[in-house]
């Protein structure tokens, strides 16, 4: 699917604890099947109070489905526009742009998937623009004894583990 702008409405923005939401959005149709896992959109924070996101954020999809056009998004209350996105109620609107990114791999012939961690690395990263012009997601990455910079936003967020350079937190 190409990326592009497109306009959902909440159905559910639900707490799951303390610190953290799920939001499930009725999107266009074709825009869940079309999302490859690891892939992110960046969502525009409603401007309400004293607050005014100005930058979208950026979410990797966390659910596609059951039904055709469902996105859920997993995220965590801690800054401005996180607690912008906390106030959306059901049947309202949120803008997103997307999918971004490089997603996971997956062969249609696989009947199993078995996931072992430490190999399938999915990265977050600070971003403004999501489509790597602003360069604000630059990482450093080791490529064959060669140090490089990627963008998580577009040659990412899926890197091979072995070429993160520096200290990866997992858990």
């Amino acid at each position: 699917m190409k990326v592009a702008l497109h306009a959902c409405e909440v159905v559910e923005n639900a707490r799951v604890n303390a610190r953290y939401r799920a939001m499930r959005l009725r999107c266009p149709a074709p825009l869940g099947a079309a999302t490859a896992p690891g892939q992110f959109f960046q969502l525009a924070c409603p401007a309400g109070g004293d607050e005014q996101p100005f930058l979208r954020r950026p979410m990797s999809v966390y659910g596609i489905g059951p039904e055709p056009g469902r996105l859920e998004f997993l995220y965590h209350v801690k800054g401005a526009g996180t607690r912008a996105l906390e106030r959306l109620r059901s049947g309202e609107r949120l803008e997103l742009f997307g999918p971004l990114g490089r997603g996971f791999a997956f062969s249609p012939s696989w009947k199993r998937v078995l996931f072992v961690a430490r190999g399938e690395v999915a990265l977050e990263q600070q971003m403004a623009c999501g489509m790597g012009v602003c360069l604000s997601c630059v990482r450093l990455f080791d490529e064959g004894g060669e140090k490089v910079f990627r963008r998580v936003c577009c040659e990412g967020p899926v890197f091979p583990l072995a070429s993160v350079s520096g200290e990866v937190q997992f858990g």
